[in-house]
């Protein structure tokens, strides 16, 4: 970890140099030598289960993939990379703690993911556009736009979650939901079946008036589950905290976090490593809302 944060910082002093030089370097170079490292590393960090040891290096990552967007504008992988690492960052580092800062690195996410979009269609440049609009530019996505198009919905659905009392954040919600519907309709198994639990999170956060439905958020929150096989800990909070709360159920409530502090205690041989700081920090987020347990029921 320490040698990926002295490359990290070699590469923004590059970046730099590249910058103030009017980009004069070759910049197609710069860029291409640091995408296969950013990833590497970004990989590196998910697969760290230590929290803590994990948080400056996500940093120096994040400022790296600014610099070089600053060289290359319109490259839609770093784009992506850019809406996946601030969505991870605000997700595992700031919404817990510091909601206001979560919604300022949510936004970055989300309108990192529109540019990438955009690069589709031109429409995605304006996340303000109507709903009609918006749902006309999600059916010209195609296949190669599962990740820019996942990563902008959860940016955009943890953004309005995090604001569910605001008018203006609320016409956000139905946007990102049609992302997720697309991203499950296109790939289901993306990213752990992420557009399974983001449904499932969505149709228990609303009231039934709003179109919030129990009965649609079981249905998503178990079929993900399934097809996950219990590794995504993340989902199972999720879970717990939607359906689980929604339907008063104390009882499952309980059973999914207590499963979810009983795998990082103890997590299988064939634990995905990418995905072990997301569940180590999901334990911490399971211990906290049981703590809570007798107050919510």
């Amino acid at each position: 970890m320490k040698f990926l944060n002295q490359i990290v910082c070699l590469l923004l002093l590059t970046i730099l140099l590249a910058l103030s030089q009017g980009c004069s370097m070759p910049t197609v170079f710069v860029v291409s030598a640091s995408k296969s490292l950013i990833s590497g590393s970004i990989t590196a960090l998910l697969a760290e289960p230590d929290k803590e040891f994990a948080h400056s290096a996500m940093e120096a990552d994040l400022k790296l993939l600014e610099g070089l967007l600053e060289l290359s504008p319109e490259d839609k992988e770093l784009l992506t990379l850019a809406a996946q690492g601030y969505t991870g960052y605000a997700l595992i580092y700031l919404e817990e703690c510091e909601p206001e800062r979560a919604i300022e690195f949510y936004t970055r996410a989300r309108n990192f993911g529109l540019r990438a979009l955009s690069l589709r269609d031109e429409r995605f440049a304006d996340p303000d556009i109507s709903y009609k609009l918006f749902d006309s530019a999600v059916h010209n996505l195609h296949k190669a736009d599962v990740g820019a198009a996942y990563w902008t919905g959860m940016a955009w659905g943890s953004l309005v979650s995090l604001q569910l009392t605001s008018p203006t954040a609320l016409p956000g919600f139905p946007k990102a939901k049609g992302l997720m519907e697309w991203v499950a309709r296109t790939d289901s198994s993306f990213y752990h079946y992420g557009a399974f639990w983001f449904l499932g999170t969505y149709y228990s956060s609303l009231p039934p008036m709003m179109g919030g439905s129990a009965e649609k958020a079981l249905v998503y929150f178990e079929k993900a589950d399934k097809y996950c096989q219990g590794q995504f800990q993340l989902g199972r909070v999720l879970f717990a905290k939607g359906y689980a709360i929604q339907a008063l159920d104390k009882e499952r409530f309980e059973i999914l976090l207590n499963s979810v502090i009983d795998y990082a205690k103890s997590p299988p041989d064939d634990e995905i490593k990418e995905l072990r700081l997301l569940n180590r920090s999901s334990a911490r987020r399971a211990e906290k809302l049981l703590k809570q347990a007798d107050e919510i029921f």
